[in-house]
């Protein structure tokens, strides 16, 4: 029987440089025998100073799914951003533009995944529905963005 993989995209943005982990990776199923299920079934934390994991992010993509089994294109569109920033079509700002326009009803996904952002970047939604995005050279107003690309 063929082994079930599932890729692995988002990871890339805040592992640590020394990890050693490629910026695409096949991952085992967790349903297979002999397999773990990820490190962690919760959402990760953003506590400074402990690395993420590879189950950090497996766990946020089963997140996603099941928030949106109802709207699978939004999973499969969350995926595709991924995939354009590791084949570096896009950039980080232009993630955070295009997950905010995904999750931006979902407060808490946003806020999760500001935790796979490089140092320096999130979404700001203290002031919700109006997202900020912050970058190390300083804000963009997401609520342009989003409305030059609905």
């Amino acid at each position: 029987m063929p082994s079930r993989t599932r890729n692995v995209v988002f990871v890339t943005f805040n592992l640590p440089h020394d990890s050693h982990i490629p910026h695409w990776q096949k991952i085992p199923s967790a349903n297979e025998p002999g397999v773990s299920p990820p490190i962690s079934e919760s959402p990760p934390q953003d506590s400074p100073g402990s690395p993420l994991k590879i189950g950090d992010a497996l766990a946020f993509l089963d997140l996603v799914k099941e928030k949106f089994k109802d709207k699978p294109e939004v999973y499969s569109r969350f995926l595709s951003i991924m995939r354009e920033f590791k084949d570096q079509i896009i950039d980080t700002p232009s993630v955070m533009g295009h997950t905010a326009l995904l999750f931006r009803a979902h407060v808490d996904l946003l806020e999760m995944f500001n935790t796979f952002l490089p140092s320096g970047h999130r979404i700001d939604v203290s002031a919700w529905p109006e997202l900020t995005g912050v970058t190390p050279t300083g804000t963009m107003d997401l609520q342009s963005w989003l409305r030059r690309n609905e």
